[in-house]
């Protein structure tokens, strides 16, 4: 019969789809009606068989249709009828059973808040202006959601992003593709620390501080607005480490931050990280995003065609004793202006004080194609110095 139909699928299309709104528009609002109806009289005690039965018309109801409004403003529109009422007068108590009893809390949704698809606001929550909880997310239990956020998560959500905040230029001035390849790169970093509950990168270090002090005569270096001569300029040194233990074989870091000693504000003239190794083993960053994602058996068939990456990545290994004995590489090369207009891409080196540490002090010799993950070479079964021994002496 229906192969024998006149009508075109697109018109048959839309015909069933029209047919089954108003099904479900005459079918919401006979529920809503009887809901009314048996609770409308104030005057009679509604009874449990009252109860029962506009529990399974609601319920009826919700699984035929309204379902598939979850999430829109129609739901809401739908939920009113029924009964609903949002704000400080509201008759629903928020609040959940646990092993303590019953919890609840006043939940503060302020204007212009975005709930997603089956997300839960618990008792005590406080959402701010202009927030969006992503569907299947949580507001926790006396928590505060920031104005403007965008979070993501069941038990402890993450803000993503922030509307109020205006996006850097510098990534306002990316084109698309490189633009995306930052924005899958975060992605996969961000998603690496959730798993891992702490930074994937660097997750330890130590940190001080003092002054940066310029030659007055660098020859073959223009004027420079950072870098000047009799410029004394204060400055946070930190290195990190990426795995738990010192004693361990890894690739040792190096982060200098150049503040202005003219300003109280604390914003950075410069931000250099460094490592150790004289080279980086990615040329680009999507090198860098692949290499990232890519397993260790993957990662062996790309040395096959490029094996620079391999000395790159061995070179970069260190058997520590101290921070102040290694020497550290920029990754990459920076485009310098100099006061007189000419341009100049430039490399940073950071060495020891002690002329006679060579650049290969401490370094590792290769054992195979590619070393394993960093936090699964072992300390020597002999070396009985302290996990953070590194962090001690620079502090001494």
């Amino acid at each position: 019969m229906i192969g024998s139909t006149s009508l075109s699928p697109l018109s048959f299309s839309i015909s069933v789809a029209t047919a089954y709104l108003a099904h479900g528009l005459i079918l919401s609002l006979i529920t809503c009606l009887m809901n009314h109806s048996m609770s409308g009289n104030q005057g009679t005690k509604t009874t449990y068989l009252r109860m029962w039965l506009g529990h399974r018309i609601t319920n009826s109801c919700h699984l035929k249709f309204t379902k598939l409004l979850s999430g829109t403003e129609a739901f809401c529109i739908y939920l009113r009828p029924l009964g609903a009422k949002v704000g400080d007068f509201s008759r629903i108590i928020t609040g959940f059973y646990s092993s303590d009893g019953f919890t609840s809390r006043k939940v503060a949704v302020q204007d212009n808040v975005v709930l997603g698809s089956q997300s839960i606001v618990l008792p005590g929550s406080i959402i701010q202006e202009d927030v969006i909880i992503g569907a299947l997310s949580v507001a926790p239990v006396n928590s505060v959601l920031q104005r403007g956020g965008v979070y993501i998560g069941s038990q402890s959500p993450i803000m993503i992003k922030n509307r109020m905040h205006e996006l850097d230029e510098r990534i306002e001035e990316m084109d698309p593709k490189y633009k995306k390849i930052v924005g899958n790169l975060a992605a996969n970093l961000a998603a690496t620390t959730l798993k891992a509950r702490r930074r994937y990168f660097h997750r330890i270090g130590v940190s001080g501080k003092g002054v940066l002090k310029i030659f007055d005569n660098i020859e073959g270096f223009p004027d420079h607005n950072i870098f000047q001569p009799w410029e004394e300029l204060p400055f946070q040194h930190s290195n990190s480490l990426i795995v738990d233990d010192d004693a361990r074989i890894d690739a040792r870091g190096a982060a200098l931050r150049i503040l202005s000693h003219k300003s109280d504000r604390e914003s950075p003239l410069l931000d250099m990280t460094l490592k150790t190794g004289k080279a980086f083993y990615a040329r680009t960053i999507s090198d860098f995003a692949t290499w990232l994602v890519c397993g260790l058996p993957a990662r062996e068939e790309q040395v096959k065609h490029a094996p620079h990456i391999r000395d790159a990545v061995w070179m970069s290994l260190r058997h520590a004793n101290s921070f102040a004995e290694l020497h550290y590489y920029s990754n990459i090369c920076r485009l310098f202006r100099f006061t007189n207009g000419q341009e100049m891409y430039v490399k940073f080196k950071l060495r020891p004080s002690d002329v006679t540490i060579s650049e290969d002090s401490r370094k590792v010799e290769p054992i195979g194609i590619l070393p394993p993950e960093t936090g699964a070479i072992p300390r020597d079964s002999n070396d009985t110095r302290p996990l953070l021994f590194l962090v001690e002496d620079f502090q001494t």
